[in-house]
C-alpha cells in the first residue's frame, strides 16, 4: 500500500485544524473545556500511530500519549466516546478499518491477544513495515486497572515506549511465547481521585505508568446546555473529521524540526523544563518525562495544522503544544487535594480556626486573602477556593473588611470577642 504523506484537499482546498475541529463538533456537550481539548489532542496523536515519529539527536519518538481525564462523577469524562467513535468509523482510504480499538474491560493477557491481532502491514519505499498498534479509549480506566498490578503495568510502560519487540511466556493458554513486533499503545481514559487513593501505592508515582502520564484534572462540566439544541453544521463537521483522520491514517515517516523550533526547545531543555511542576509525588517521577511529552505534542500540533509530512514543526506548533502541556499542569496539584477527601464544612472550620489564630496574633487586624488562599491551596482544589469563602461569608462565619482584601472571623460565640 503506498503512502500518501501529503494533505488532501476537501471542499475549499484548504486543510482545516482537527483539534479545532473537534472542539467545534463537541461543542454543545456538557464536558470541561479541558476535557474536550485533552479528547482531540489524544485523538490526533493516536490516530499517527507508529507511522509517524520525529528524530530529537539519536532518539526517535512517537506522538502516542496515555492521559487521564481525573474528576468527580457526573463531571463530564464521558466525553471520551467521542473520540471512540470517530476511530471506529474511520476507514482508510483503500475502505478497510482504520484503526484498532481495545475493548472496555480487557484482562492482561486479552489485552495482549489484542495488541497482538492489531497488526498493521505498512509497503514503504525502504520495504515493509510491520508494526502493532492498539487504542485505549477507557471512561472507567479501573475496569482496566483495578489496582496496581505490575506486570499490568510493564505491558502498559513498554507500549508508551515503543519498543522495538515485545515478549513474554504465559503459563496459560495456547502460546506458550508470545513475540510482538513494534507494539504501541495510546490511552484516554476517565478516572476518579479516590482510585488513585485506593490502589497506587506511594512508591508508584516516581516509576512507571504515571510517570508516562498526563493528568487532566477538572470539578465541574461547565455551564449547562440546552439538551434539545441541535447543530446544523455538526454532520459536516463530523464528515471533515473523519476523512481526516482517515488521511492520517496513510501518513508514513518522518516529521522534520525547523531550525528555530530545535532551538526553542533545545533552549527550553537546557533551561531545566521551567516552569516544572513541584509538588513531591511529580517532583521525582512524572518531571523526567516532561521533555520527550512536549516532543510528543508538537508531533500531534504540526499534524493536527497541517495533516502532512512536508512542513515540519514550527515555533507556532511547539508553543501551541507547550501551552497545552502547562495549562494541564497548573491543574495537576489539584488532583492530590481532591485525593485528601475532606469534607467542605472541615475545610471551612480549618480556615475559621486559622482566620481567628491569625486575628489573635496581629493585635486583631484583618487577615490578608492571600494567606487564607495560601492555606486552603493545600487543603481544596484551586476552583474550590473562591466557593470555599463565599459561602463562608455568607454562612457568617467571616466578614470582609470594607474597601480591603482582609477579613474578619465571625464568632461562634460573640462574647468571646468582648
Amino acid at each position: 500500500m503506498a503512502q500518501s504523506n501529503s494533505s488532501p484537499m476537501r471542499g475549499n482546498g484548504v486543510w482545516t485544524d482537527l483539534v479545532d475541529e473537534f472542539l467545534l463538533y463537541t461543542d454543545n456537550f456538557e464536558s470541561p473545556d479541558i476535557y474536550k481539548l485533552w479528547c482531540a489532542i489524544s485523538m490526533v496523536s493516536s490516530a499517527c500511530e507508529r507511522r509517524v515519529w520525529t528524530h530529537i539527536g539519536p532518539y526517535v519518538t512517537y506522538p502516542n500519549l496515555y492521559v487521564l481525564l481525573v474528576g468527580t462523577p457526573g463531571v463530564g469524562k464521558s466525553i471520551i466516546d467521542q473520540v471512540s467513535d470517530l476511530l471506529t468509523e474511520t476507514k482508510e482510504p483503500g475502505g478497510g478499518e482504520a484503526f484498532s480499538l481495545a475493548a472496555n474491560n480487557p484482562s492482561r493477557a486479552s489485552l495482549v491477544d489484542e495488541l497482538s491481532k492489531a497488526e498493521k502491514v505498512r509497503i514503504t519505499k525502504d520495504g515493509t513495515y510491520i508494526y502493532h498498534c492498539l487504542i485505549i479509549n477507557a471512561e472507567e480506566f479501573e475496569v482496566l486497572l483495578p489496582n496496581y498490578q505490575s506486570d499490568f503495568i510493564s505491558l502498559l510502560n513498554a507500549g508508551w515506549n515503543n519498543v522495538k519487540q515485545h515478549r513474554e511466556t504465559r503459563r496459560h493458554g495456547p502460546a506458550k511465547e508470545v513475540s510482538i513486533s513494534n507494539p504501541t499503545m495510546s490511552i484516554i481514559g476517565g478516572v476518579q481521585p479516590a482510585w488513585f487513593v485506593a490502589h497506587f501505592p506511594e512508591e508508584a508515582w516516581a516509576t512507571g505508568f504515571i510517570r508516562r502520564t498526563i493528568m487532566v484534572y477538572a470539578e465541574d462540566s461547565g455551564p449547562r446546555r440546552n439538551p434539545f439544541e441541535v447543530r446544523p453544521q455538526r454532520p459536516a463537521v463530523k464528515e471533515h473529521i473523519l476523512q481526516r483522520l482517515s488521511h492520517i491514517s496513510s501518513l508514513q515517516g518522518p516529521l522534520r524540526w525547523e531550525e528555530d523550533a530545535c532551538n526553542q526547545i533545545s533552549d527550553w531543555y537546557m533551561k531545566g523544563c521551567p516552569p516544572e511542576p513541584t509538588h513531591t509525588k511529580l517532583a521525582y517521577g512524572y518531571n523526567k518525562s516532561r521533555f520527550q511529552m512536549l516532543c510528543k505534542l508538537a508531533i500531534t500540533a504540526t499534524i493536527s495544522r497541517t495533516g502532512n509530512l512536508q512542513e515540519g514543526i514550527t515555533t507556532a506548533d511547539l508553543s501551541r503544544a507547550l501551552r497545552w502541556l502547562l495549562d494541564v499542569e497548573v491543574k495537576m496539584d489539584d488532583v492530590f487535594r481532591s485525593m485528601q477527601g475532606r469534607s467542605d464544612s472541615a475545610v471551612m472550620e480549618e480556615l475559621h480556626s486559622f482566620v481567628f489564630a491569625m486575628w489573635s496574633k496581629n493585635g486583631k487586624e484583618g487577615v490578608p486573602e492571600a494567606k487564607m488562599n495560601k492555606f486552603l491551596m493545600t487543603r481544596v482544589t484551586s476552583e474550590k477556593i473562591p466557593r470555599v469563602i463565599q459561602v463562608m461569608e455568607k454562612a457568617d462565619m467571616i466578614v470582609k473588611v470594607p474597601g480591603t482584601d482582609r477579613w474578619l472571623p465571625r464568632p461562634k460565640d460573640l462574647a468571646q470577642y468582648h
